[in-house]
């Protein structure tokens, strides 16, 4: 059975899955061009069809991402806040209520279309990702239907006890993009701008004139209750009045006016970065640990939704021993929840254990493929080739050793919003300026954003602090001595890293590359960032790579067997022959 899911909005994406296993998911930005691209995902659907040589005529049923007739009820339920009869609002709600017509229009599609709660979608996706036999499963967002936050128990084989939590308008993701927009950056964007500022703040400093602190102001703001539901003080909000206002002329009275976009980063828009981060951490580490009293047998966790992206939160759990062992979904955002409604849809013909990632299957590295003749013809059609018979992999890191910048273009392209060495940019992760190089002359972004260190699994504990596997950077975790000595460049202000493991098995020739220079400098680690400059998706084509290659100034590109390398005002072309590995 093949089965599409879908999500339209926020980060629009599309899945498939045949018979119970997830083949492949792409996010409309990636073939749009348009960050977080919330139009229907009709160029992410029609290049899954193809890369799999499909039509829609081939699908049987269509899973959604959220429940239209309980989306509708919030003109009911939640009355008595004025934003829900703004026109905006309403003219918002009438768009998704149009999803399922949209989808028979524009896809020209006659078969059948399953609505799915959109927690649902976000707990099933990292339930099955994760491949354990048995865990806790919680999600936290912004807003899906009415709530910002679930939780279940995966056992038996079956997603049991579902319940959902922080209904409208108390939600933690709202509160994160509401404070990202105060502070000059792009909500449902730059979230993780504000989580890498904050660690150059200080939650404990007084908030001028008040005689309190930041963190005493952000547990006025953000409360929990008895039963460890997030209860705001709406005083300090507007979001519950009216569509695209957030804070209100209180919140300001306390922390000054709204940062002008682009304008110097002052001491206090640091420290409210420190305030809101630090009480994100205490609140949601309360409610988790709240659930695991519940579920003393269970020592597995699997995090989602949008929130489940901010590393520092997810390290510090880690840190914490609650559990054994933690699972984040690396599409945590909404293009994730397109994964649990295809699951979710395609559970509904099965009877017995729900389906659970296969051991080889992939977990991030989702997207399509493009075929070795494919790549070959794109860039031989640009550029004069020279054919070379020595090692790639060995000649990629003398580059690196000389303090070459790299663009690595790999395989099939990531799912979420990480680079995992598929589409990433490549450095030595010393020394420590190379951080600002490559901000400041390919990235384009804020100086104080940090960069990741990848490192081989067997040295992670001799380079940080980390007490399980992390392939796909969710992390932020501490650095050793050896680390910040030697990798300065992938150590944030706060000695955290958000680390990335990566094993033979995982990505072979990634692994090649680190052990290559491993062997020649010492240092078992490199700097990785996505491949991409700010405002920007990370790159999905072999054309688009090239072009980010050409217009920025990366040294180097290696694309497949081809390696382009910039030399003064022209590049220079080679392909290597003895590379065989498939793609």
């Amino acid at each position: 059975m093949k089965v599409l899911g879908i999500n339209v909005g926020h980060d629009s994406a599309a899945a498939l899955v045949i018979n119970g296993q997830l083949i492949t998911a792409l996010s409309e930005e990636r073939v749009s061009r348009i960050k977080h691209d919330s139009s229907f995902p009709l160029n992410a659907i029609n290049c899954i069809l193809s890369n799999n040589n499909l039509t829609i005529d081939d699908i049987d049923s269509i899973g959604m991402n959220m429940d239209i007739n309980y989306l509708s009820k919030r003109f009911s339920i939640c009355s008595k806040y004025p934003v829900t009869n703004t026109e905006a609002q309403r003219d918002h709600v009438s768009k998704q209520l149009k999803i399922k017509e949209d989808i028979k229009t524009q896809l020209k599609y006659k078969g059948p279309i399953v609505e799915q709660l959109h927690h649902y979608c976000h707990l099933r996706a990292t339930q099955y990702q994760s491949g354990f036999k048995n865990a806790l499963l919680c999600s936290f967002d912004g807003l899906g239907e009415l709530s910002s936050a679930s939780s279940a128990i995966f056992l038996d084989g079956l997603i049991q006890e579902y319940k959902e939590y922080d209904f409208f308008p108390n939600s933690l993701g709202l509160v994160y993009a509401g404070i990202t927009n105060f502070l000059g950056w792009r909500n449902h964007c730059d979230e993780g701008i504000v989580m890498g500022l904050a660690p150059y703040g200080d939650p404990n400093s007084e908030v001028k004139g008040t005689g309190r602190t930041y963190i005493d102001l952000f547990r006025e703001i953000i409360q929990l209750d008895h039963c460890q539901e997030t209860k705001l003080n709406l005083d300090y909000f507007e979001f519950q009045n009216k569509r695209d206002a957030w804070v209100s002329d209180k919140f300001k009275s306390f922390f000054g006016l709204k940062r002008i976009p682009e304008s110097e980063i002052s001491m206090n828009t640091r420290n409210i970065a420190a305030g809101l981060q630090a009480r994100i951490e205490e609140v949601v580490h309360q409610k988790i640990l709240s659930l695991r009293r519940l579920y003393p047998d269970l020592h597995s966790l699997c995090l989602s939704g949008g929130l489940a992206l901010n590393c520092s939160n997810n390290g510090k759990l880690l840190d914490s021993g609650i559990f054994n062992e933690i699972f984040v979904q690396p599409a945590s955002s909404d293009d994730g929840t397109a994964i649990g409604a295809a699951l979710l849809t395609s559970d509904l013909n099965k009877k017995g254990p729900l389906s659970i990632r296969d051991k080889d299957e992939s977990v991030a590295y989702l997207g399509p493929s493009y075929a070795r003749k494919y790549i070959a013809d794109v860039v031989e059609n640009e550029f004069d080739i020279i054919n070379k018979s020595v090692d790639m992999v060995d000649q990629i890191s003398d580059l690196l050793i000389e303090n070459k910048i790299i663009g690595w273009y790999q395989g099939r392209s990531e799912f979420g919003p990480r680079a995992l060495g598929h589409r990433s940019i490549l450095a030595k992760p010393y020394p420590a300026s190379n951080k600002d190089i490559i901000n400041n002359r390919i990235k384009f972004r804020e100086e104080f954003r940090p960069f990741a260190p990848v490192v081989i699994l067997e040295y992670a504990s001799e380079y940080f602090k980390i007490k399980q596997p992390s392939p796909h950077m969710l992390y932020a975790i501490q650095a050793t001595d050896l680390g910040s000595e030697k990798c300065p460049a992938t150590v944030h202000v706060d000695n955290s890293a958000r680390v990335q493991t990566v094993t033979s098995y995982e990505n072979n020739r990634l692994h090649k590359l680190i052990t290559s220079f491993h062997i020649k400098t010492g240092v078992p680690v490199l700097l990785n960032t996505s491949f991409n400059v700010k405002g920007q998706p990370i790159v999905e084509t072999p054309r688009q790579a090239i072009d980010t290659f050409i217009n920025t100034s990366l040294d180097c590109l290696v694309i497949d067997n081809y390696l382009l390398l910039k030399e003064e005002s022209f590049v220079k072309a080679y392909h290597f022959e003895n590379e065989c590995e498939k793609n």
